[in-house]
């Protein structure tokens, strides 16, 4: 008898605006992925499920799934090719980027509180270039009125550029939360049993045993 089939779609529908984003969204992923949490289901997962999925068989299976699933450096843009690949960083790339992400945004929220929202990270002198830009002779006089006039554009519109550098981060996070939120969920949920566990179990087997396998699988 060919095998029931279940079609599964996740809720999680990827955000399409720097708006949407910025506003922050609901992702529940890395809760599921603390430590705590994780040895809380080893502990009150079934003896026999542990023994299932010593099998080398699904160990090799598991972590060929998920070494595909977590590293695509070739995702990582290089200088030189720059443009060239349309594949996505892997799930803990994510991770690593969110990361970075988060310790920058510490980093430039407390900076930008203590110099009233200037940064060394964009020091560019907008002011100064058009003030240059208008100046094609010298004047003592002149350049001196135009010194400060040039400091005060600069400072205006390097706050202006932090402000947006503080959104652009947190919206980048935010975004790469969303997409870890919905491979976790599709992960668990379609490919642990359709690519690794279904082709080792049968009809027969119980719904209970199916998912202490499914979570032990996933915490191993």
């Amino acid at each position: 008898m060919e095998k029931r089939k279940e079609c599964y779609t996740t809720d999680l529908q990827l955000p399409k605006s720097f708006q949407e984003l910025l506003n922050g969204n609901i992702c529940s992923f890395l809760f599921a992925l603390h430590p705590e949490n994780i040895n809380r289901e080893i502990v009150s997962t079934i003896n026999s499920a542990h023994i299932f999925i010593e099998k080398k068989a699904i160990k090799q299976q598991l972590l060929s799934a998920l070494h595909k699933w977590f590293f695509h450096p070739e995702a990582l843009i290089l200088e030189k090719q720059s443009g060239k690949t349309d594949s996505e960083l892997g799930f803990i790339e994510k991770l690593i980027e969110m990361y970075k992400y988060r310790k920058i945004l510490r980093e430039l929220k407390q900076e930008l509180e203590e110099k009233d929202g200037l940064s060394n990270g964009y020091i560019r002198v907008e002011g100064k270039f058009i003030v240059d830009q208008m100046l094609n002779f010298n004047s003592k006089c002149v350049r001196s009125i135009m010194a400060p006039r040039a400091q005060e554009i600069d400072e205006k519109i390097q706050c202006i550029v932090n402000k947006a550098r503080f959104k652009n981060y947190i919206v980048c996070f935010n975004a790469l939360k969303c997409q870890c939120e919905q491979e976790y969920d599709l992960f668990i949920n379609v490919f642990l049993w359709k690519d690794i566990l279904e082709p080792l179990c049968e009809r027969t087997h119980s719904q209970y045993g199916i998912v202490p396998l499914l979570e032990q699988a996933w915490c191993s």
